[in-house]
């Protein structure tokens, strides 16, 4: 397995949390869960910034489109047309930023049960080291959004587009909208010249 393109789409192959007389084969699958566990988390960094959520693992692209971030969105929020991510839309329309930092950090909180290479069962989802945690990704994800408020917000927008679609729960009914802005500039335009040419007819009569 090639730790530069690891797959999430699947579990770490090693399942066994017992380290005794372990065959060649065994030993090998264990360091190849520490290499991905590392690179996802890019633990090897002074400054980690975690890979797992970019589409593109390797380039680093896609801020929070791997499709673990949408599959877990819909598993714990909209799994029905009756779950909260549908009755309390308002809490999540758009996916705010401090709902993608949990997400993140429970992620990195499944990913640290693989820390020794071997599934650690035991590991808690204790507040005295995932709340740091959760600050750093809600960080990242703030500075994110702070590039392009507007963008990151349709981007935001869409993944909860995405999930409510999954829930089978019909569209959001969208307030009654208003002009654009290119139909605004058209018609003061238009407006000016028709009051311009009143003005010259009056002037010619």
């Amino acid at each position: 397995m090639d730790p530069s393109s690891p797959d999430l789409s699947t579990s770490p192959p090693v399942s066994d949390s017992s380290c005794a007389s372990r065959t060649p084969a065994e030993h090998s699958a264990k360091q190849q869960n520490m290499m991905k566990y590392a690179y996802l988390l890019d633990r090897d960094a002074a400054a980690p910034e975690p890979r797992f959520h970019y589409a593109n693992l390797e380039k680093r692209q896609g801020f929070a489109h791997n499709s673990v971030i949408l599959a877990t969105i819909k598993e714990h929020w909209f799994s029905s047309t009756h779950a909260l991510g549908i009755k309390y839309s308002e809490q999540f329309s758009p996916i705010r930023e401090v709902t993608l930092a949990l997400l993140f950090t429970t992620v990195e909180y499944c990913l640290d049960q693989w820390a020794t290479g071997l599934w650690d069962k035991s590991l808690t989802f204790a507040n005295k080291v995932y709340h740091e945690k959760y600050k750093q990704h809600l960080r990242h994800i703030q500075d994110w959004g702070d590039l392009d408020r507007a963008s990151t917000r349709v981007i935001r927008q869409r993944l909860y587009d995405r999930a409510r679609r999954a829930s089978g729960a019909p569209p959001e009914a969208q307030p009654p909208s208003g002009l654009s802005e290119a139909s605004r500039d058209r018609l003061r335009s238009e407006l000016a010249a028709l009051a311009a040419g009143g003005a010259s007819e009056e002037a010619d009569g």
